[in-house]
């Protein structure tokens, strides 16, 4: 249930990180997995019930100056059953001071 991004897409260029901004800070992404919990639902488990095609769905909570809340559900097509859910918040962190800093504005324009 993990997605996995090219660099790419964070960049406002082809270039690899780290990136320079318009305002001349460069930016070197380093998140922290502040919060993980993976849900399990029991019909995960029942070999009688329903099990393709699956659907896997990802949304943000809520996106912080420094910290986005995701949700993501693996659930069946059809009939909608879920399976598991797994939420988690990840902090942006600084590379030098390790502290929490914000987004640069052209990130989170994306």
């Amino acid at each position: 249930m993990f997605d996995s991004v090219s660099s790419g897409y964070f960049s406002t260029s082809d270039a690899d990180w780290p990136t320079t901004g318009a305002d001349g800070v460069v930016f070197i992404p380093m998140l922290y997995a502040l919060y993980v919990a993976l849900d399990v639902e029991p019909a995960f488990y029942d070999v009688r019930g329903p099990t393709f095609p699956l659907v896997v769905n990802t949304r943000f909570k809520y996106v912080k100056r420094a910290s986005p809340c995701f949700e993501k559900t693996l659930s069946h097509a059809t009939s909608g059953k879920l399976f598991a859910k797994l939420t988690g918040i990840d902090v942006n962190v600084d590379y030098v001071t390790r502290k929490p800093t914000p987004y640069p504005e052209w990130f989170r324009r994306k």
